[in-house]
């Protein structure tokens, strides 16, 4: 990578003091064999998550996005490198208050970093970093003009067969778009279905691949319906379909959404796993529910809270914590009224059994 030009970050001398002001909280950054500790000064709100995404690209060299507490920067992230054979730092691109590189989503195909960016020219669109020569670059103007409201990536993102695959909206509707690195084409994939799980705070919006299709929430465009279901979108063919209609749409009471993967979604073998709301129990909130790609069939998984007259909340299963370890699925639970049904659960695929 290029040397760290001169000052350390910014030109500005009221920011001379860089390591005093410049970060806060403590947080630790994990992504494969790369480990990074960041042990740093507590001076503003120290629940602050300043790392949000750490990539291995090339050998010891790493890009993150870093919250910059600095007269001159404050409250915004700014996409930096940093190297870890020489411990240089060094800042690719400066954050804005309406947007940040990576808040929405980053993939890394190759030795190429692409992400979400707003350079309060274009808008909010695709971009893309390359260590080996330092350059940084928008890869497509979707929305011209920046009359797009959505990120890129910010509901869907993957990489198959070296394709990057994202949400995005061209000013008018949201659908899945596609760029491919080795030719540099951009190109609208599928407009027949829009993904529609939003990522926020409480939202991590779950979606897999599972040989060359990927599995997302979605709503089906220009159909006027706010049914938010499975859908699967085939890469090779690019063909899209509703996977799983979990918890039909009504048009006479205006209810009806399965949500699936709101909180999260996970690949065991050929079967997904992930949180969903049922018609058998509306209005109550998500379960565990299960999909085979093989039958393309949909089924309850696992009540951790059964649903009752008087009970219609839910353990919100999987909002915080959501992982497949063989052929169990290791999730989190959340239900203050009663602690049997929070903390950590397993749902045993192969016997179909769940416990605390």
């Amino acid at each position: 990578p290029p040397p760290p030009p001169p000052p350390f970050f910014f030109n500005d001398t009221a920011t001379t003091e860089i390591f005093s002001i410049l970060f806060v909280g403590c947080v630790r950054c994990v992504y494969e064999t790369v480990k990074l500790d960041l042990i740093l000064s507590e001076i503003a709100n120290p629940d602050e998550k300043i790392c949000n995404e750490i990539k291995d690209l090339e050998n010891d060299f790493i890009a993150l996005n870093l919250l910059g507490l600095t007269q001159v920067n404050q409250n915004k992230y700014d996409l930096h490198a940093f190297d870890t054979s020489n411990q240089s730092w060094w800042i690719i691109t400066i954050g804005t208050y309406s947007s940040s590189p990576f808040t929405e989503f980053s993939e890394l195909i190759g030795d190429t970093l692409f992400f979400a960016y707003d350079d309060q020219v274009s808008g909010k669109e695709l971009w893309a970093h390359k260590p080996s020569n330092g350059s940084t670059w928008q890869v497509a103007d979707i929305s011209p003009g920046g009359a797009g409201s959505e990120a890129p990536g910010d509901r869907l993102s993957h990489v198959v067969d070296d394709v990057l695959y994202f949400s995005a909206s061209d000013g008018s509707y949201i659908s899945i778009w596609a760029h491919n690195p080795s030719n540099g084409s951009t190109w609208r994939a599928s407009n027949e279905v829009q993904p529609s799980c939003q990522s926020s705070s409480s939202n991590e919006c779950g979606s897999v691949v599972v040989d060359d299709v990927i599995y997302f929430q979605g709503i089906e465009n220009n159909t006027g319906s706010y049914d938010k279901e499975l859908w699967a979108y085939n890469t090779q063919n690019n063909s899209a379909w509703l996977a799983a209609d979990i918890n039909p749409y009504s048009y006479q009471t205006s209810t009806g959404s399965g949500e699936p993967g709101k909180h999260f979604m996970v690949r065991i073998g050929n079967e997904i796993y992930f949180d969903a709301t049922g018609t058998y129990n509306q209005p109550a909130s998500n379960d565990v529910w299960g999909y085979s790609t093989v039958n393309k069939s949909a089924w309850l998984a696992y009540d951790v809270l059964p649903y009752t007259s008087s009970n219609v909340n839910s353990a919100l299963p999987g909002r915080e914590l959501a992982y497949a370890i063989g052929d169990k699925l290791y999730f989190d639970t959340s239900y203050s009224s009663n602690y049997d049904y929070q903390g950590l659960f397993v749902y045993d695929t192969s016997s179909q059994e769940g416990w605390k």
